[in-house]
């Protein structure tokens, strides 16, 4: 946390993030699969949309993202993986 940052920081609901990430792959067509790691007090949470590859039916999830990076310093305490 960037200890000059004095107010709390809101992190946005699993079904607020679930829409963020619809928008983004279904409607904005910036990737076919986003994974979403957050980091909280009781641990991270991940929320994952869409498939690994175009044409492939498998579904992005927080297993397969070997490369998701979370970091429990980070500001703010999400990060974006997309395939």
């Amino acid at each position: 946390m960037n200890p000059n940052f004095s107010q709390t920081l809101m992190v946005p609901g699993t079904d607020e993030i679930r829409e963020i990430l619809v928008k983004r792959v279904d409607q904005q067509k910036q990737a076919v699969g986003i994974v979403a790691g957050i980091i909280e007090p009781n641990g991270p949470r991940v929320v994952a949309y869409g498939n690994l590859a175009r044409g492939d039916p498998r579904t992005v999830d927080g297993d397969r993202s070997s490369k998701l990076y979370l970091s429990p310093r980070s500001s703010p305490p999400w990060h974006w993986r997309t395939w």
